[in-house]
């Protein structure tokens, strides 16, 4: 239920809201257009109600939420303010417009799958996970960026690699390279 406070009774008297004050369709196209305003339970029942792919307002936007979501206009932005009415966490705008999505970027997606396929090649592995991870990461290997990071790694096949993402870059040759202790490297050579 929506309104846990409210309960099934003053939904079904829709339009009276048991002797509490109703608002009035202007009132409710206030509340649309000014969305900085205080809702309520007897505001967000009408609001709810507003079917909003008709209903057009003045100066009707996109809006971002704080929940990251992008709401199609203000009509939608509002009923989904009633909707976390009574949830710990309010929605408010984040801004007017579209909501960025921000993804990692693809030297990012890199580290994290090396370091994965480094962390699961450390002991030969039978796991279809880290055979499929593997498998993904050699299938794209010339898109790979593994970027500048040096935390210098020592291979099974005595060599020191930059990091986890040129050492997982060298698997896809030799698929029995695991990590080993720094000792069995060697600088040269």
């Amino acid at each position: 239920m929506l309104f846990p406070s409210i309960g099934v009774a003053a939904v079904a008297q829709h339009g009276n809201h048991a002797g509490n004050h109703v608002p009035n369709p202007g009132e409710v196209d206030a509340a649309i257009v000014n969305l900085n305003l205080h809702y309520n339970d007897n505001l967000c029942l009408e609001l709810l109600l507003v079917n909003c792919a008709t209903h057009v307002t003045q100066g009707d936007e996109m809006v971002c939420g704080s929940n990251g979501r992008t709401y199609a206009n203000h009509c939608e932005f509002t009923q989904a303010v009633c909707e976390f009415l009574h949830s710990p966490e309010h929605l408010s705008i984040a801004h007017h417009g579209l909501c960025i999505i921000t993804t990692p970027a693809p030297s990012t997606i890199a580290s994290m799958i090396a370091s994965m396929t480094t962390t699961m090649m450390a002991t030969t592995s039978t796991d279809p996970i880290a055979n499929i991870v593997q498998n993904v990461f050699c299938q794209n290997i010339d898109t790979i960026n593994c970027g500048h990071a040096f935390e210098l790694i020592c291979g099974s096949d005595g060599k020191f690699y930059p990091n986890r993402c040129e050492m997982s870059k060298q698997k896809c040759n030799n698929p029995s390279l695991t990590v080993a202790d720094k000792s069995s490297c060697t600088l040269l050579g």
